[in-house]
């Protein structure tokens, strides 16, 4: 994984609530947490782990996903020990914007311009 220096990935498909929980397990602190409903209705929740900034997006349409910073983690846990102890060794890990993110799974990302956020349900997982 050398070649994500410096550069934020996602982990895809999270479950939220016991993602929280093991954050905040390892030691994370949570820095906040926002809603946001002026385009889509969507949830960021993000974490600080030493130095990596860890945020929790979930958004219509696609399962939720966890976005690292991986900028710090020569000085922090290792990717591999960060997602053991997080229990997701088993999650796709990929390099995508917000958009390519969509495409990944099917969707356009007009796809959220479409969505009517008032059948919106909530976030995955």
């Amino acid at each position: 994984m050398n070649e994500l220096k410096n550069q934020k990935i996602q982990v895809l498909d999270v479950d939220v609530n016991d993602l929280k929980q093991r954050l905040e397990a390892i030691g994370a602190n949570k820095i906040y947490e926002d809603i946001e409903t002026e385009k889509v209705l969507a949830t960021r929740t993000s974490y600080k782990l030493g130095k990596i900034d860890l945020d929790i997006r979930s958004l219509p349409l696609i399962p939720s996903f966890l976005e690292v910073n991986i900028g710090y983690l020569n000085g922090g846990p290792h990717l591999d020990e960060l997602r053991e102890k997080l229990n997701l060794t088993e999650h796709q890990i990929v390099v995508m914007e917000l958009e390519e993110i969509y495409c990944f799974y099917g969707l356009s990302p007009k796809s959220l311009q479409e969505d009517n956020s008032e059948d919106y349900k909530g976030p995955s997982k």
